[in-house]
Parts: C-alpha cells; sequence; structure tokens
C-alpha cells in the first residue's frame, strides 16, 4: 500500500488529522476513478468513493458522527468490457492515502472509515491483477458485488440505516433458491420476458387470476406481474393481517446482458397493505452442464410487525420457495412445448 501524503502522522493517538490534511486527501480521492469493465461493480465503487469523500468533509470540519445521506443504488447487469488496470491501481494507491488519513483519526469514527478505504484499496489491486485486456469473469464479478455491498459505512448513512457486515443481519430473513432451466441463457431470458410464459407461471403457483406488463425502460427490460394467491395455509397468527386471498406484486428489472446471455435484475415481492416485502436480486448464470442456464434468486424477506415480524417471515418464506420451484416446472411445460 503506498506511503500516506506528506506530513500526516498515522501513528494511533499521536493527533487528529487537520482540516487541510482531510481536504487535501478529498482531492487526492477525486482521482480515484477505477473502471472494472462492468457497469454494477464499477458504479458500487464510485458510490463508496463517493461517500469516503463526504466523510473527509465530516472529518476536516470535525464532525462529531458523520453526515446522514441516502443510500445509492448502482447500475444493475449490463455488458463487460476490458478492465481499466492503469485506473484501478490509481485508485487503489488514492485509496491506500486516503485510509492513513482517516485512519489519524481525531473523531471516533474516523478509523472505521480507514479501514474500509483500506479494504476497497486491496479489492481494486485484485481485480488490477486479473489477466491484462481481460474482461472479469461472472464468479469475480460476483465476488466484487458482494464484498462492496456488505462494507458498512461508518456512521448513519439512509436515515440511519447501515449497510450489513459480511453474514450480519440488521432485520428479516434471508432467502436464497436456484433453479435450472433446461436452455441457454439467451433463451432464458426471452422465456422470463414473454407474457405467455408470466401468465403460466402464475397459474401454476396456484394465482385465482393475474396481470403481466412487459417494458421496456432505456436499457432495461421490465416485468410486472400481479396475482391474487389463496392465503390457505397461513398460520393463525397472521389470519388478522390477511383476507382469503394474497395480492402478490412482483418487480423484476433485467440490466443487459454480457456477451456470454448472462445477466442480472432487481427483483422485489409486495403484499400491498401487509407490511411484507421481498428485495433482492436474480440471476441468470450459465449452468454447469452445456446447454442449461442457473436463475439464482438471492434477497431478503422482511415483516416490519412488531414483536411477530420474523413468525411472519417463517410463514412466508416457504410461499416464495414455492414460487420458485414452480418456475423450474413451468419453465419445463413452457419450453417442451416449442
Amino acid at each position: 500500500m503506498d506511503r500516506p501524503p506528506p506530513g500526516v502522522d498515522v501513528t494511533p493517538g499521536t493527533r487528529a488529522t487537520s482540516r487541510a490534511e482531510a481536504l487535501a486527501a478529498l482531492d487526492d480521492l477525486q482521482e480515484a476513478a477505477a473502471d472494472l469493465g462492468w457497469d454494477e461493480a464499477t458504479g458500487l465503487v464510485d458510490a463508496l468513493v463517493d461517500e469516503l469523500g463526504h466523510l473527509l468533509v465530516d472529518l476536516a470540519e470535525g464532525a462529531p458522527t458523520p453526515t446522514p445521506r441516502p443510500d445509492v443504488v448502482g447500475a444493475i447487469g449490463g455488458p463487460t468490457r476490458a478492465v481499466d488496470h492503469a485506473s484501478c491501481r490509481v485508485a487503489a494507491a488514492a485509496l491506500g492515502r486516503v485510509s492513513a488519513v482517516f485512519a489519524a483519526g481525531g473523531t471516533p469514527w474516523a478509523p472505521a472509515a480507514g479501514v474500509v478505504a483500506d479494504e476497497l484499496a486491496g479489492l481494486l489491486l485484485q481485480v488490477a491483477d486479473a489477466p491484462r485486456g481481460g474482461h472479469l469473469p461472472p464468479s469475480a464479478r460476483g465476488v466484487v458485488v458482494r464484498r462492496v455491498s456488505a462494507w458498512p459505512p461508518p456512521g448513519p448513512v439512509g436515515g440511519g440505516r447501515r449497510r450489513p457486515r459480511p453474514g450480519a443481519r440488521l432485520s428479516g430473513m434471508r432467502i436464497s433458491e436456484t433453479v435450472v432451466h433446461p436452455t441457454d441463457p439467451w433463451a432464458t431470458f426471452e422465456m422470463l420476458t414473454d407474457p405467455g410464459y408470466q401468465e403460466l407461471r402464475c397459474r401454476r403457483s396456484g394465482a385465482t387470476d393475474q396481470t403481466v406488463t412487459v417494458e421496456k425502460e432505456d436499457r432495461a427490460t421490465v416485468v410486472t406481474t400481479r396475482r391474487h394467491l389463496p392465503s390457505d395455509g397461513v398460520p393463525d397468527f397472521a389470519r388478522a393481517f390477511v383476507g382469503p386471498t394474497l395480492l402478490l406484486v412482483e418487480t423484476v428489472r433485467w440490466g443487459e446482458a454480457d456477451q456470454d446471455g448472462e445477466r442480472e435484475a432487481a427483483m422485489s415481492l409486495e403484499l400491498p397493505g401487509l407490511p411484507v416485502s421481498f428485495t433482492g436480486g436474480t440471476h441468470l448464470r450459465r449452468g454447469e452442464q452445456e446447454g442449461t442456464t442457473q436463475q439464482v434468486v438471492d434477497g431478503d424477506l422482511e415483516a416490519r410487525v412488531p414483536l411477530m415480524g420474523h413468525r411472519i417471515e417463517q410463514a412466508v418464506a416457504p410461499r416464495i420457495s414455492h414460487i420458485m420451484h414452480v418456475e423450474q416446472e413451468a419453465a419445463r411445460e413452457w419450453l417442451a412445448a416449442r
């Protein structure tokens, strides 16, 4: 890692960072514009670098706590391009110097910001070590996104909300399901964005009625389904929140494909009128067997009900798992008829 800027003493407990040093580090950080060759990863890194810049301003002003700021949502998916190794190394060097300024501190939260800056610098150096002119493979892109998304900014963001550390949970229940489709990612995407297929999967999930829309928004494809499902099987303690049917609204916003047809989507499930939601993503990956596709759904189920939230989440989670397994069966039926 690079040495700190001249005049900055990073020995813990020696002295606080001066206002001039913090602002000089901010100027240095503005040169950190890493291009990881993938819009989603690059956008997340840019957002974290921007947040570190705001924290340097707070440090310069001697703020006892960081100023709350809204969360930033980056791009989803998109085609890949070659990693810009030089920009990743330049950004890593700047982050290393900024980490030293935060380490000198002066406020209780500054050292934690230094840790985030240092770890981000290390990640960018790993990306920079990728083969020259090469693209980040899907497995590496996933690692980058998960690591950057998991780092908690020191102090409150988004009105006091903090991102969880890897493995930590703020609330709710983590759900991850994988199904395999017997066709390639290009054909799988065509199927998932076909209104006829969406109506089929709604019916197979037990819907009494359904509405499907597929829209293009800039470079994204947005699939929205609204279906009513029988509330049979809902535990007695949760019946106060539901009637004879549940309205489930699913929104999936697909990004562009990479050269292999793999792509990402932001995904949400809402139960209008109920304090229950699922927020996460769905991903299309080439399967282990030739001519197959893995569809991975990963996200957080949250019931915002005091005392009973976790019990409601435990009751709803099997419904989401069931919908995913129905997805696999409906897909096989749809593809077999074509």
